[in-house]
């Protein structure tokens, strides 16, 4: 996490070898600017509460949130934090794929 520094993460509540809720913690306790998705098969809302306390930016459930969901929770976060802006090269245009049916404010 320290060599790469990434924006965006996405995170399980079940790790092999750890929670993704103290996965989570220790993510925003190190790096509080990156963003964190919770991207879970459990639909519990007291692992929503804990994502919250943790520190997490986002919770989705597997299976209920569509690839296309997934996608625009990604790109509104990405395009908020100013992602878009220092990363796009000059002349990029946003793949069709990710906007589509995405209300996206980074054109």
């Amino acid at each position: 996490m320290n060599e790469l520094r990434p924006f965006l993460v996405s995170v399980d509540i079940s790790l092999p070898g750890e929670n993704g809720l103290d996965l989570t913690r220790k993510i925003k306790n190190g790096h509080p600017e990156m963003q964190v998705v919770i991207l879970t098969s459990h639909d519990v809302p007291e692992y929503r509460d804990a994502a919250r306390r943790c520190g997490a930016n986002h919770f989705m459930v597997k299976g209920s949130a569509s690839f296309q969901e997934i996608l625009g929770v990604a790109h509104s976060i990405l395009s908020k934090g100013g992602w878009w802006k220092s990363y796009e090269p000059e002349g990029w245009q946003c793949p069709t794929c990710f906007c589509e049916n995405i209300d996206t404010n980074h054109k």
